[in-house]
């Protein structure tokens, strides 16, 4: 039997496997929510663009290869992200697997115990002295507690321990790299297919909110996002162009014509001739090219 403990009592749940059961429920309501509207968004999006087996995209860890697909010609660490799919997808399933091979050593002998040997585990809440004199803490959980009849599947503890603590490293290793590789693929995609709002919502989707943005952006058009700066920068500053003062690219100031052309037109107009220039005397005439006279 599984009981809580907290600063003053006992609280005990009636049936160990049913706690698991509700505990189990309660925590992966959320995260399966969000399982769910990330795949229908990715999926969405692939079938749109014509990315082939886009039903991978329901698949656990396989989902970032759909979505590296998605923005295949973005460039990344000098490759772009359609070579590297494959590579990132192995070393996010990689950082999966062994954060869940961890977890599986640490609570199997809490899960085998509760069904096998009806043994009891004490969770403490809060800090207290109601704890039976026959409890011993848990190896691999602080907070925990069990009591006599409690038999780890191990043989050498220490050597599960020590194995744990390995794979830990390791998998922070995975995970630093998984990070990036995910962080950069919310910002890429997210220029794509929502550029006004790319930056707030890759933040919001670093924090664990990407399957509500996959699922709002399931319907949107792919956009250029040099062109969309573009637009933006022409739209704010007008002009006809996108030189640096809204004009065309004809002038270093955005100008049609001359050095300075104007901001934004078409330039300045050119200079008129010299006006009367065949009454003048020839002497008072600038000469086509210097020291023609001599």
């Amino acid at each position: 039997m599984i009981h809580l403990v907290t600063a003053n009592s006992f609280s005990p749940a009636d049936s160990g496997i049913f706690y698991l059961i509700v505990a189990l429920i309660a925590s992966l309501a959320l995260p399966i929510t969000f399982y769910v509207l990330r795949s229908i968004g990715i999926f969405s999006l692939a079938k749109r663009g014509g990315v082939k087996h886009a039903w991978l995209a329901w698949l656990p860890c396989v989902w970032l290869f759909v979505a590296c697909k998605l923005i295949k010609e973005t460039k990344i660490f000098g490759s772009t992200f359609g070579k590297m799919a494959l590579i990132f997808t192995i070393v996010f399933a990689l950082s999966q697997l062994l954060y869940y091979i961890n977890e599986f050593f640490v609570y199997f002998p809490i899960v085998g115990n509760i069904l096998h040997n009806k043994s009891n585990v004490y969770i403490v809440l809060e800090q207290t002295n109601l704890l039976p004199n026959n409890v011993s803490a848990y190896k691999f959980i602080s907070g925990v507690y069990v009591d006599n009849s409690f038999v780890y599947p191990y043989k050498d503890l220490f050597a599960i321990a020590r194995t744990m603590t390995i794979i830990s490293y390791v998998s922070m290793i995975f995970e630093l790299a998984s990070l990036i590789i995910t962080i950069s693929l919310y910002i890429n995609l997210f220029r794509k297919y929502w550029p006004s709002q790319f930056v707030l919502v890759s933040i919001l989707s670093i924090i664990g909110l990407f399957g509500v943005f996959a699922f709002i952006i399931r319907k949107k058009q792919p956009i250029n996002y040099a062109d969309y700066v573009r637009s933006r920068y022409a739209s704010y500053y007008g002009g006809q162009g996108y030189g640096p003062y809204g004009g065309p690219h004809n002038g270093p100031y955005g100008g049609a014509q001359g050095p300075y052309g104007g901001y934004g037109g078409q330039g300045a107009p050119k200079q008129p001739d010299e006006p009367f220039t065949d009454y003048q005397d020839p002497k008072d005439r600038q000469p086509d090219e210097p020291f023609s006279d001599f």
